[in-house]
């Protein structure tokens, strides 16, 4: 498995909300994200051009994933 993570879509605020994402695949992470966005009750769906960030998982590091500055940024 791998983990993704996005911070650059609409949740119920619409200052941007993050997401961290555990699939096998960068396809399987946008389906996983888009089927809970419609759970949820929100009509969106990740764009193709949305950045998902796949997180090295074999070092230690913090990704800050949102700050009043930049809520779109990822590093």
């Amino acid at each position: 498995m791998k983990v993704f993570t996005t911070n650059d879509f609409n949740g119920y605020w619409p200052d941007g909300t993050a997401a961290i994402i555990i699939a096998p695949d960068e396809a399987t992470a946008r389906s996983l994200i888009t089927a809970k966005l419609r759970q949820l009750g929100f009509s969106l769906q990740l764009q193709p051009s949305t950045p998902l960030l796949e997180i090295d998982i074999t070092r230690s590091h913090l990704l800050v994933l949102q700050d009043q500055l930049d809520a779109a940024a990822l590093p």
